[in-house]
């Protein structure tokens, strides 16, 4: 059995007389910051001079080095996972005050030893399952976002306390919060990453390519595939109905389609790949390589960025519906291949 924390959960005046540092004003320290501030705790922001910064004093808050906001009571943390291991020790550890907090965005650095937090200060997770713009969306919206939550220190007494009212705060309770442990965290967060994630991006870049090669118009596959809406509409379905249960929203030949071909697949095979990958981040594999790979200077993140922002079939199939959809004049143009 799971611990879900709700608003209910939060004692009253959780953060009461505490002042919080959000170190890292990106995409999800500045949605962080803002709800906090948004909720009335008092925020400032830790980060190198560059155009976060600026950013952040351009929005209201108070900016100063990682090292002189780390001396808050509560400080959460919201670098890059890769980043952490380098900053923490040089930066962060030495300024934590006994009996502060200190909070992390991603269990990944705790979980797979890359730092050592002192034993003198709360040590905290409250990591959001939600992109940081849309965590800021659903929070102005009065809506809340899922988080995983728990406590792996605590040397104040008021660890719990500190936790449930910083996910408080960040609008997090509203929707509500999953208790696991920062290893549990990590694995399950790198773990759908790379393996639904991946094993999704491929079916539809190989759906493309076969459906080409059938003479079915690119635009129409990316349509089909993603661009009409539909399988938003189907992962919400997922979440409101049940994964098994919303295959009842959909026609006879659908769910024929779908049980038949799931069952021609090589169930045996996907599961032993599932479990190497899991196996992988678990024994810290994973995390390793990752760190090598920013001491490197990221150059596996260079090619992907190649792919993203390089020409590609698919890339050309989605700006030519955009067009065609854009244009005031219907029917000006034909897709290529239709």
């Amino acid at each position: 059995m799971v611990t879900i924390y709700r608003a209910a959960d939060v004692p009253a005046d959780a953060l009461a007389g505490e002042a919080v540092a959000v170190l890292g004003y990106g995409n999800l320290g500045r949605s962080a910051a803002l709800n906090l501030r948004d909720s009335g705790v008092k925020v400032r922001i830790g980060n190198r001079e560059d155009e976060f910064a600026a950013r952040a004093r351009a929005e209201g808050f108070e900016v100063t080095p990682i090292a002189l906001a780390a001396v808050d009571d509560i400080v959460f943390v919201l670098l890059p996972d890769e980043v952490i291991p380098e900053v923490f020790p040089r930066e962060i550890a030495p300024a934590l005050r006994p009996g502060s907090a200190i909070a992390f965005g991603s269990g990944y650095s705790l979980a797979f030893g890359l730092i050592r937090p002192p034993d003198t200060v709360d040590v905290l997770l409250v990591a959001p399952r939600m992109a940081g713009s849309s965590a800021r969306t659903r929070y102005l919206a009065g809506q809340g976002f899922w988080a995983c939550v728990g406590v792996e220190a605590d040397r104040s007494e008021r660890a719990q306390q500190r936790m449930l009212g910083l996910a408080d705060a960040l609008g997090v309770l509203r929707a509500g919060a999953v208790e696991m442990s920062a290893t549990v965290e990590a694995s399950l967060d790198l773990f759908v990453e790379q393996s639904m994630g991946a094993l999704l991006g491929m079916a539809i870049m190989i759906a493309f390519d076969v459906g080409r090669e059938a003479g079915i118009p690119a635009e129409a596959l990316v349509m089909e595939m993603y661009m009409s809406g539909e399988m938003e509409v189907v992962f919400r379905s997922f979440r409101e109905t049940g994964f098994f249960r919303s295959s009842e929203d959909h026609g006879p030949t659908a769910v024929f389609g779908g049980i038949t071909r799931t069952l021609e697949m090589d169930r045996e095979a996907m599961m032993t790949a599932f479990r190497k990958i899991l196996e992988d981040i678990r024994s810290g594999g994973f995390a390793r390589r990752f760190q090598d790979e920013a001491r490197s200077g990221y150059p596996m993140l260079e090619v992907a960025k190649s792919i993203m922002h390089g020409p590609s079939p698919i890339a050309d199939a989605e700006e030519r519906i955009r067009r065609l959809v854009e244009s005031p004049k219907r029917g000006s143009e034909r897709p290529g291949g239709a």
